[in-house]
């Protein structure tokens, strides 16, 4: 049996479907072709509610999703934004009730949002403004019943803005809410996961300029690459029973976000003499990463059992490749400056909790962010007149790093216990905060000028250009090492 919507699917409070086949429940929000223009991109908001009864022998899916196809690169403007919310969410009512063999209820975001400029390459600006969610919540007295039980909250849509001033700004939320729920599950075990999968990548593509094909003045707006990324990652659980009876059980929330910006050279150059009082006026290169947002997995009051020799598990993971970027902001070339310190929190907590684990519990909070800011920049100019200009390269770059973070596992108790809180196997838990720092810069300038007379005006020139323009020049190799920065981990373990 199918329920298929686009937008909303509400199974009503007194309803009660009971079959004896796979039922499927499916809210998809698609593109059904790739969106070119910029007035096509609109709000997605997709949800399925249950507030009934759904009872089955077999499987029971519960799928709501969000699939972009946007490309947008062909838009005669300087300044092209994308905005819009993308939100999906499954939310099981007060009450509602679900017995299969098999439950798997996943929301989640996917696909791909593209924006490129190439319209105005010496100002052009492409921006991607946009935020999404991806969320479970199970209300009071919801009840779930499976051998297997899945629950997964998904975002994983790919960001790319390509121009000379590129930027992604993405916020939202990827969250698992089970509020005063009963949850048994047999022995395909129970997993809850909230998971980020996120792709932002922006670049400033390299340019060459020939000044004798355009007029004076002439001016060369910015090179930017910016991501702005804040997204908390979260599974939580408040006054809820969950018995394991056979397989494991575990919660875990993983953000494995990818960041990447890029911002390359620019290159002047004349194909013919330039006329006498030629002016231009260029920017500096700017790239910034800056990344906020938490990985919480947190269970609160209620109790966790497990049944022959079941394990669980409290996951909180902060897990990034190489050239992802947690806190990496460059606030102004050569005058850098840093707000307010905001730490990155991973935490995997279990708080006021009835524990009766035959297995393994294992809690266990893992920081490992790698930041690798790296740019480097090569830039030649040469000019060849008879009289009165001047060749110069210019750069100015800075990459800088600045990291806060802080991962925590814990086991509490408010209050003495009365009870016993038992584990029959190991009982670890664990924190860490592996992250690595790298900051590195690089500028390489040369320049060549061949004139067959008015050798004497060019310093002037180029020094009165200098003037006018009101920027530093650099015409040295810059080398910067960031150093790591407020670094906490602790882990703590009571049992009473």
């Amino acid at each position: 049996m199918t329920f298929q919507s686009e937008n909303s699917l509400t199974i009503g409070l007194d309803s009660v479907i009971s079959v004896t086949s796979d039922i499927l429940l499916q809210n998809s929000i698609l593109d059904a072709s790739v969106v070119t223009t910029d007035s096509d991109v609109n709000d997605k908001i997709g949800q399925i509610v249950i507030n009934g009864s759904i009872t089955t022998p077999g499987s029971l899916t519960v799928l709501s999703e969000i699939v972009s196809d946007v490309n947008v690169d062909d838009v005669a403007l300087s300044d092209i934004e994308l905005n819009a919310t993308y939100d999906t969410s499954i939310v099981l009512g007060a009450g509602s009730s679900l017995q299969a063999d098999g439950i798997s209820i996943v929301s989640k975001t996917s696909g791909d949002v593209s924006v490129k400029n190439f319209f105005d390459p010496l100002l052009g600006s492409a921006t991607n403004n946009f935020t999404e969610n991806a969320t479970i919540s199970i209300e009071a007295e919801a009840v779930i019943n499976a051998a297997t039980v899945d629950l997964l909250a998904e975002t994983a849509t790919k960001y790319i803005a390509i121009a000379r001033n590129g930027e992604n700004d993405i916020a939202g939320l990827t969250e698992i809410f089970i509020n005063e729920a009963l949850i048994n599950s047999g022995i395909g075990g129970l997993q809850v996961r909230s998971i980020d999968n996120s792709l932002l990548q922006v670049q400033s593509p390299e340019l060459e300029v020939d000044l004798s094909l355009l007029n004076s003045p002439v001016s060369l707006d910015t090179a930017v690459a910016r991501n702005y990324f804040e997204r908390d990652v979260k599974t939580r659980a408040a006054g809820s029973t969950f018995t394991g009876s056979g397989g494991d059980v575990s919660f875990h929330s993983d953000r494995k976000s990818k960041i990447v910006s890029e911002a390359k050279s620019t290159s002047l150059v004349e194909s013919s003499p330039l006329p006498p009082g030629f002016e231009f006026s260029a920017g500096g290169t700017y790239v910034s990463n800056i990344f906020l947002g938490d990985v919480i997995t947190q269970i609160s009051q209620g109790s966790l059992a497990t049944l022959t020799a079941a394990s669980a598990s409290v996951k909180a993971t902060d897990g990034w490749d190489p050239q992802n970027a947690l806190l990496a902001s460059l606030d102004a070339l050569l005058n850098t400056s840093f707000a307010v310190e905001q730490p990155s929190q991973t935490l995997a907590t279990l708080t006021n909790v009835s524990l009766n684990v035959t297995g393994d519990l294992h809690l266990d909070a893992t920081g490992s962010a790698q930041l690798n800011a790296t740019m480097s920049n090569t830039v030649e100019s040469e000019a060849s007149s008879l009289f009165g200009t001047g060749s110069m390269s210019t750069g100015g770059i800075l990459a800088s790093n600045f990291v806060s973070s802080m991962s925590q596992a814990y086991i509490a108790y408010d209050a003495p216990t009365v009870t016993t809180q038992t584990v029959g196997g190991v009982l670890s838990v664990t924190a860490s905060d592996s992250a690595g720092i790298y900051a590195n810069s690089k500028l390489v300038s040369s320049s060549t000028i061949s004139n067959d007379g008015g050798v004497s005006v060019i310093d002037g020139l180029i020094g009165d250009l200098l003037s006018s323009l009101g920027i530093n020049f650099i015409l040295q190799c810059l080398k910067l090492q960031a150093m790591r920065r407020f670094s906490r981990v602790s882990a703590a373990a009571t049992l009473a």
